[in-house]
């Protein structure tokens, strides 16, 4: 049986997303030179650029939302497998930095090694 702490730190990774996704939505400009994007100077690119990161925030919440959701099930198992899920999203969003602006990638995989750890924990793999 998995030690508690990882539930617990399970339901702390799990705010991360809402936070960033509140940040996507409220102040798009200021969090794509956060992750070290570009904000286009054209206003229909502009336009574009702060409905995407509206996507991404919406995104983030709703991921947030179900990790949550999966916590108040006290299913350990459940909990790992959903975080590494949201694992994934953390590592696609490093890829596509890289591909985008040749860099940034660890402004998405910093919170990797602890994800995965805990995923690691919350599955009974270490």
């Amino acid at each position: 049986m998995p030690h508690p702490y990882y539930s617990h730190a399970m339901l702390g990774i799990s705010c991360f997303p809402a936070a960033f996704g509140l940040g996507h939505i409220l102040f798009p400009e200021a969090m794509m030179r956060a992750i070290e994007f570009p904000v286009p100077s054209d206003p229909a690119a502009r336009a574009l650029s702060r409905s995407l990161m509206a996507m991404l925030g919406a995104r983030d919440i709703g991921a947030s939302y179900v990790l949550y959701l999966i916590w108040r099930t006290k299913d350990q198992r459940l909990m790992g497998f959903g975080l590494l899920t949201a694992l994934g999203f953390a590592v696609f969003d490093g890829v596509v930095s890289r591909a985008l602006i040749g860099g940034g990638e660890w402004n998405h995989w910093s919170i990797a090694p602890v994800a995965a750890g805990v995923s690691a924990g919350l599955l009974g793999w270490i």
